[in-house]
């Protein structure tokens, strides 16, 4: 059962308009969406899952009515509610009333008051205030989650996150529960197994596709490349990065088992890896984090090995291991194996976890050198001779691989599929290769002439020696972020708002000057979705930045989102009541009468 630590909200009348009292703190969020993603993971039955959905909307949005529809011949079903209306609900055709609108739409939506907007309502119904989100995985619409209050401005939009974070997973789940029920089904007949299991596979196939990168984008000198092939549809191999400007952080799992179950657990675990990456920790710190979170969710006899690598922006690189295959690296020019980096500690989820047993060290990558990592599949591949190739020749197809680092994966593979002929895969497969470019060296060179040529103010040669090192390392931040600046000087934002926003997406956390350099040139170019999207992350960031939050409500002056740039306006006077940028902003909404100002405005 879940704790609600806050006080019951209610809504009272103040200074003319309705607020809502109570509710919940950012603390409530985390907790409330950790405790959902533990509940549902759990969950393989769809009948259970329909009502333990229901029971987790009542409790945790004290809702008068919950109705979960589900996406079935055409029509948005009623499969679940917490109480009967009258009259009782009907399905609903894409786009009719409040679900249907946003079924058709796909996307979340917070109506204050129902009677303001009487198309949705049935007669009879007396629902006010409502929030709805619609339940999909990319392409695949599912259905819709609806939360209803008799009593009108109850929900606020801090409410519409949670249910749009509670209808991500529950559509995993719903997912995960076909999928699970029709391999049961499939079990039956070998007809049903013959269709029914590919069908659920190709969909597993496609949910899990989400969470494995096909690539992932340089981190300061080092070029990163991947290979993962699936024995099956779906994999027990997982991989993942975090990236900030001043670390990467990468984790390679093999989850034990093959197929939908151990794919299942990948999923949890992507989930809890970029939630825990983004606080801090370290790498023994996120490892103890994970076995906490992922131990409760694991079914018996399930576990799995798993390595965490950071690498630094000056090369210099931690790493812990939990029972996976060693971590390699590989020297420059000869490409031979320097050594094999491995820690003390057991695979998670075969006993308790004890920090003391698991040992975190440390290691630098020098120009042209490489780290590998993989998963056992490889060396225990058997061949027709059922001939196992063993670790040493995996290493030497890696070494002998490495002679053309930008084709190391594709050269290793072929090595791989030559010895292991027509012989099925026999695990999944997972290689990951993280290179040390000698031709970041030469871009970092060009970046150094085109900053000295800032200094002098020759911005055209300075915009030429940036866009020389772009040639050589197109991902080059420090690159990007330099032509993006000399376009924000010379007043042509479509290019800066290029450039700085190629920039911001390397990162999982931006520099807050990059941020608020790139919503002002898309602002500038009239992008208004990008710019608030920077905008956004960086008002979050640092809600005392006055910069950014001026320029987020221009923004929604600019979209015509009155209300949000009040809110935006509220929140920066916390900070600084008495600026008067802030009080000429409050007058101008209030003459334009773009919305009426509060009192303590």
């Amino acid at each position: 059962m879940l704790e609600l630590r806050y006080g019951k909200r209610r809504v009272v009348k103040y200074r003319g308009a309705k607020t809502v009292i109570g509710g919940l703190t950012p603390k409530d969020k985390i907790d409330i969406l950790m405790y959902v993603s533990k509940e549902l993971s759990t969950i393989n039955d769809k009948d259970t899952l329909f009502s333990r959905v229901i029971s987790l909307c009542s409790e945790i949005f004290e809702a008068d009515n919950v109705t979960l529809r589900i996406w079935e011949n055409d029509m948005l079903h009623p499969v679940a509610f917490l109480a009967q209306t009258v009259p009782e609900r009907r399905p609903l055709a894409s786009g009719e009333g409040f679900s249907g609108s946003v079924f058709a739409e796909q996307k979340s939506s917070l109506i204050y008051d129902l009677s303001q907007n009487s198309k949705y309502l049935d007669p009879g119904e007396n629902t006010l205030c409502v929030i709805c989100a619609p339940i999909s995985v990319r392409e695949d619409k599912l259905g819709t989650l609806a939360v209803e209050k008799g009593t009108s401005h109850f929900y606020k939009n801090d409410d519409l996150e949670i249910l749009e974070a509670m209808a991500a997973q529950i559509a995993l789940a719903i997912l995960s529960a076909r999928l699970i029920t029709g391999i049961l089904e499939a079990q039956k007949t070998q007809q049903r197994l013959t269709s029914q299991l590919q069908f659920d596979l190709r969909i597993g196939r496609t949910v899990q596709s989400q969470i494995i990168h096909s690539s992932i984008p340089a981190f300061k000198a080092i070029d990163i490349r991947a290979a993962y092939e699936p024995m099956v549809e779906v994999s027990g191999d997982y991989f993942d990065y975090y990236r900030s400007h001043e670390s990467l952080t990468l984790i390679m799992a093999d989850v034990s088992g093959h197929g939908v179950p151990a794919a299942l657990i990948t999923m949890a675990l992507h989930y809890h890896f970029r939630l825990l990456s983004a606080q801090g920790l370290s790498l023994l710190e996120l490892l103890a984090q994970l076995s906490d979170h992922m131990k409760p969710i694991l079914p018996s006899g399930i576990y799995f090995t798993a390595q965490l690598l950071r690498v630094h922006s000056d090369y210099s690189f931690t790493f812990v291991n939990a029972g996976h295959p060693k971590l390699m690296h590989f020297s420059a020019y000869s490409n031979q194996l320097l050594t094999q980096y491995d820690t003390p500690g057991y695979p998670l989820g075969i006993a308790s976890f004890d920090i003391n047993d698991y040992q975190e060290i440390s290691g630098k990558l020098r120009p042209g050198e490489t780290l590998v990592m993989l998963t056992d599949g490889f060396a225990e591949q058997q061949n027709s001779q059922r001939e196992q190739p063993g670790v040493e020749k995996v290493i030497s197809w890696i070494g002998t691989a490495l002679a053309e680092p930008a084709g190391a994966i594709d050269s290793f593979m072929q090595s791989f599929k030559l010895y292991k002929g027509d012989e099925p895969n026999g695990d999944d497969l997972t290689i990951l290769t993280l290179h040390y470019n000698l031709r970041h060296l030469e871009a970092d060179t060009l970046i150094h002439q085109s900053r000295q040529k800032i200094k002098k103010a020759d911005h055209a040669g300075a915009r030429a020696s940036a866009m020389a090192a772009l040639a050589v390392r197109p991902e080059h931040q420090d690159a990007l972020i330099i032509v993006g600046k000399l376009a924000l000087v010379e007043r042509d934002y479509r290019t800066a708002a290029e450039y700085l926003g190629h920039a911001c997406a390397f990162d999982d956390h931006v520099e807050p000057q990059i941020l608020l350099l790139a919503g002002h040139a898309a602002y500038k170019a009239d992008d208004i979705s990008s710019a608030k999207r920077y905008l956004k992350l960086l008002v979050a960031d640092e809600p005392q930045n006055l910069k950014a939050s001026l320029l987020l409500i221009r923004c929604y002056v600019r979209a015509n989102e009155p209300h949000k740039a009040l809110r935006t306006l509220n929140a920066a006077m916390k900070y600084a009541p008495q600026n008067e940028k802030l009080h000429q902003v409050a007058a101008y909404l209030t003459k334009s009468k773009k919305t009426p100002i509060p009192a303590k405005v």
